[in-house]
């Protein structure tokens, strides 16, 4: 008997569940939202760089000039002073740039997205052998 009652409250929260979920890829459609994410780029591969390099201020720090007010600016200090990448070092700095994070529907991402890729064997990238 509890089950009887409790069906249709669990069924209303699932409807509601998937009404909210719509709504926000329809908002998100309208109005994308702005997360910006900064990338560096070596031989065509795409590397994301954590935002706590940056300060937690992608939009202020990513970019390749050697000073920020006055001092060092954290993306050169860590990729240069520090070097604590084994992939990526000083040189590569200057391909830095700013990417939105959540490209929203109207982006061609999102119908990339919709097909199966699949890699074959060896390969760390589609086409790139690793």
């Amino acid at each position: 008997m509890f089950f009887y009652y409790l069906a249709p409250f669990t069924l209303l929260i699932v409807f509601l569940s998937i009404i909210s979920i719509l709504i926000g890829i329809i908002k998100s459609a309208i109005f994308p939202i702005y997360l910006p994410i900064c990338i560096i780029e070596k031989d065509n591969i795409e590397h994301l760089l954590k935002s706590s390099i940056l300060k937690n201020n992608v939009i202020r720090y990513c970019h390749s000039n050697q000073t920020c007010d006055g001092e060092i600016c954290p993306l050169r200090q860590i990729l240069c002073l520090n070097n604590i990448s084994g992939t990526i070092d000083c040189n590569d700095i200057n391909n830095v740039y700013l990417i939105n994070g959540i490209s929203g529907l109207k982006n061609s991402q999102f119908r990339k997205n919709l097909k199966s890729m699949y890699m074959k064997e060896g390969e760390i990238y589609n086409g790139i052998v690793g």
